[in-house]
C-alpha cells in the first residue's frame, strides 16, 4: 500500500526498474551513481534508501562489521479468517520464560491479515536475510509451551521467513557531499515494534523539511 502510494505521486518516467546500484561517488556539486551493467549517472543529490545492506552506505562508509546477536526470527502472515482468537486488532506480545523467547502480533492491511513475528536464542543460525524461508513447524516447535491462543497462530501460519538478527554500532554520520543515507540504510534497528519503519518514515520528513529550509543542498544535508 505505502508503495502504490508513493508511485502514485510520481511520473511513471522517473521510475527505472532493474538498474542495480553497484556505486556512488559524491562530489561537491553533485553525486555519481554507478550501476551493475557499468553505467553511470549524475544527479544533484543522491539519497540511499537501500536498506539494511546498503549498497550506498558501502560506497560512502566502507564496509561494516555487524555483531550476531545469538536470537533469530520468524515473520510469517495468516489471513484472518483462519484465526478464532480474542483481540486480533490489538499489538498483542506473548512473553516466554525469558526475555528471548517472544511472539508479536498485529493486524496488516486494514486487519485482514494478522502479522506474526517471533524470536528465540538459536546461536547456530548466522544467516541474516529478510527472504530466506524457515521451517514452520520449527517455528511451531520453538514455543510448543506458550498459551493455546499463541499456538493457534503459529498453527494457522502456512510459511514462514526466518532471519538472524543482527547489532549494528550507529554511523558517525549519514551524509558525504551530495549523498546521503535514510532508514535501515543510515540507522539499521532490530525489528521490534517496527522502528526501522516508522523511523524511516520520520526521516523522509526530516529530510523534506531540510531541503525547503536551505538553498544550499550540501547544508541542508549536513
Amino acid at each position: 500500500d505505502l508503495l502504490n502510494a508513493l508511485r502514485d505521486r510520481l511520473p511513471a518516467e522517473v521510475i527505472k526498474l532493474g538498474t542495480k546500484v553497484t556505486g556512488v561517488t559524491p562530489g561537491a556539486d553533485n553525486a555519481v551513481v554507478t550501476f551493475a551493467d557499468g553505467s553511470t549517472q549524475t544527479f544533484d543529490v543522491v539519497i540511499g534508501a537501500d536498506g539494511i545492506h546498503s549498497p550506498t552506505r558501502t560506497a560512502l562508509f566502507g564496509p561494516e562489521h555487524p555483531t550476531f546477536s545469538g536470537l533469530v526470527s520468524y515473520r510469517s502472515v495468516v489471513d484472518r479468517n483462519k484465526l478464532s482468537i480474542p483481540n486480533l486488532d490489538a499489538f498483542t506480545k506473548w512473553w516466554g520464560p525469558t526475555s528471548d523467547l517472544q511472539i508479536v502480533t498485529f493486524p496488516l492491511n486494514r486487519g485482514s491479515e494478522t502479522f506474526v513475528f517471533a524470536t528465540t536464542s538459536q546461536p547456530d543460525w548466522t544467516a541474516e536475510s529478510w527472504t530466506m524461508p524457515g521451517d514452520v513447524n520449527e517455528l511451531r516447535r520453538a514455543y510448543r509451551n506458550f498459551h493455546p491462543e499463541a499456538r493457534a497462530l503459529l498453527d494457522a501460519c502456512t510459511e514462514t521467513m526466518k532471519s538472524a538478527l543482527y547489532v549494528r554500532d550507529p554511523l558517525p554520520q549519514w551524509t558525504y557531499g551530495r549523498a546521503t543515507l535514510l532508514g535501515d540504510a543510515a540507522h539499521p534497528m532490530w525489528p521490534i515494534g517496527s522502528n526501522g519503519a516508522s523511523q524511516g518514515v520520520l526521516d523522509c520528513r526530516a529530510l523534506v523539511d531540510a531541503l525547503e529550509a536551505h538553498a544550499d543542498v550540501r547544508e541542508a544535508l549536513e
